[in-house]
């Protein structure tokens, strides 16, 4: 093999970052050394030397951004065809004018990957092994006010605008009065509980909506996408099948994907496939350090995203103390004035928005009301 391209990444990846180079031109390699890093929109994944050899070139600079096939690195005194990567038995690896197909791991465990590696029997083009064939500007071509979305935030921009043109969003909001909670409850554990009871109301929030052929797949297991701030940008691991969890495993999977996040290892499989997505935007607030004792609260109600195919998220503010009216004991309506006295409780605010193509306002009301009265729950 003279020329390694930057592999398939796989689950729909079509680009990478270079985050750090780990050889360079002149160096003499070992088969499985690591290469090259790159940063996808999921993880970092590290790339390994598909065979021994000394590198003649690289291609690409820290930052660039690189595509499936786009030239990595050329081996030096290596004759323009395919040869076999790995551990691989092949029956023929003479000349062929067809592409070859081989595959390899990639990856450090958290984020490995078993995927194809196209490798043409004919070297590439110029215009293929140009190391500035970035479908983006290099960070220091652009303006000093301007930013290259990257990774991450490059996917979020990509998703968010697909998502707002194809659904027909509408968001219904509500509070639910969590006073009877007990201290240190665990906020988000008690949300995806209050979910199962949701869709357990309204089988259709837990669904795929295929617009093309105009069908709603009902999803048998609640798989639930965690929406997830980082310095780098979005991430929405998933928790899969919540509704067969108890509040403490949900605890423990909610831990180990965070820390999955912060390490930038998540693996792939664990961002594909939500049913409906969670956004704890309320838990921010909480988390955060300030100075001196005042705790702050910015963003009660929102209108969150659905992101296709999924047809629902719900939204979550901060909880925050509220003066409320509670009817006395023995009042009834009919005494008006004086059948309520004000208290304050706490009150959780919710945003569910939902895709008006295929619930109707009935359905998300309903379901809202089946969240609300578990979350009012003490236990």
């Amino acid at each position: 093999m003279r020329f390694f391209k930057l592999p398939d990444l796989g689950e729909g990846l079509q680009e990478a970052e270079i985050v750090e180079w780990h050889a360079k031109a002149g160096d003499t390699v070992a088969l499985d050394q690591l290469l090259v890093s790159v940063e996808t929109a999921k993880a970092i994944v590290d790339i390994p030397a598909p065979q021994a050899g000394q590198l003649a070139q690289t291609f690409g600079a820290i930052g660039d951004l690189l595509h499936i096939g786009d030239p990595l690195i050329e081996y030096a005194n290596e004759q323009d065809t395919a040869t076999v990567v790995g551990n691989l038995n092949s029956a023929d690896t003479g000349d062929t004018e067809e592409e070859e197909e081989d595959f390899f791991i990639i990856g450090s465990p958290a984020a490995t990957i078993l995927a194809p590696i196209p490798i043409a029997a004919t070297p590439p083009t110029a215009s293929q092994l140009s190391p500035t064939a970035s479908a983006q500007p290099a960070p220091s071509q652009l303006p000093s006010d301007t930013i290259a979305l990257r990774g991450a935030r490059r996917t979020m921009a990509k998703t968010m605008q697909s998502a707002q043109q194809q659904v027909a969003q509408v968001t219904l909001c509500e509070d639910a009065d969590i006073q009877r909670w007990p201290p240190h409850t665990d906020t988000t554990a008690r949300l995806c509980r209050a979910i199962t009871c949701g869709v357990a109301a309204e089988p259709y929030f837990n669904a795929w909506f295929n617009s093309a052929d105009m069908a709603l797949e009902v999803r048998p297991e609640i798989d639930l996408g965690i929406a997830v701030d980082s310095p780098d940008g979005l991430f929405v691991p998933i928790l899969r099948n919540i509704g067969e969890c108890s509040l403490s495993e949900i605890r423990i999977d909610l831990n180990q994907l965070r820390a999955d996040v912060e390490a930038r290892a998540v693996p792939s499989q664990a961002m594909q496939g939500a049913t409906f997505t969670l956004s704890n935007f309320g838990s921010l607030a909480a988390s955060e350090k300030h100075q001196g004792s005042t705790k702050y609260l910015a963003g009660r109600y929102a209108s969150p995203m659905v992101v296709p195919p999924c047809v629902a998220i719900l939204g979550v503010g901060g909880a925050r103390h509220t003066p409320v009216a509670v009817m006395r004991k023995g009042a009834t309506d009919a005494d008006e004035q004086s059948a309520y006295s004000v208290a304050v409780h706490r009150l959780l605010p919710l945003s569910l928005s939902f895709d008006h193509r295929v619930l109707s306002g009935g359905e998300a009301e309903r379901f809202l009301v089946a969240c609300i009265a578990d979350l009012m729950r003490a236990d």
